[in-house]
């Protein structure tokens, strides 16, 4: 939001000068600040571009395992690194996704992921958005019977779906068997 209101200061500087400076201090810019400006102005756009992309077509996930665990960062935010070890449980499941002024929310498959302690995962995100994600578990917790911390929708993973899903079973199996 910062940057759009920067954005229309840099416009109106470069479109209306006379609303911010008199007449005699427009006259006086040097050569120098005004290729200055226009660095700036330049930047500012740059950047209205690059975050309007962002915030209208999205991030696309990432998602990449290993043989520790596995990251998912379906919109530019994660938790970090999951560990195998931390993962108590794996279910397929359904959940509501979505609205819209017509039709409303839509029942969407989920591979739902429960932590043995999905408190410290969330200590990396800032207080405001621990709180959303507290409410958002608790609500897909509800909805997953208990299998809510981390839902990957199968559309982020494409044509690997069924195999993540396979890697994520034998993986929690795995570490369900060592840790009894």
């Amino acid at each position: 939001m910062t940057i759009m209101g920067f954005s229309a200061l840099v416009n109106t500087m470069l479109f209306a000068p006379e609303i911010l400076f008199e007449k005699d201090q427009i006259a006086r810019f040097t050569i120098f600040e005004k290729i200055i400006f226009g660095f700036f102005y330049l930047i500012t756009h740059f950047l209205v571009i690059v975050f309007g992309q962002r915030l209208f077509k999205g991030m696309p996930p990432i998602f990449i395992a290993t043989e520790k665990g596995f990251s998912y960062e379906p919109a530019g935010i994660s938790t970090g690194w999951v560990l195998w070890e931390d993962v108590a449980e794996v279910k397929e499941s359904e959940v509501f996704f979505g609205s819209g002024v017509n039709n409303g929310p839509k029942l969407v498959p989920v591979i739902g992921i429960k932590l043995i302690n999905p408190e410290q995962y969330s200590v990396s995100y800032a207080p405001l958005l621990q709180q959303v994600i507290k409410i958002g578990q608790k609500f897909h917790n509800y909805q997953t019977e208990g299998v809510g911390d981390i839902l990957i929708k199968p559309s982020d993973l494409g044509d690997q779906y069924e195999n993540v899903l396979a890697l994520f079973k034998s993986k929690t199996k795995f570490y369900a068997i060592t840790n009894v």
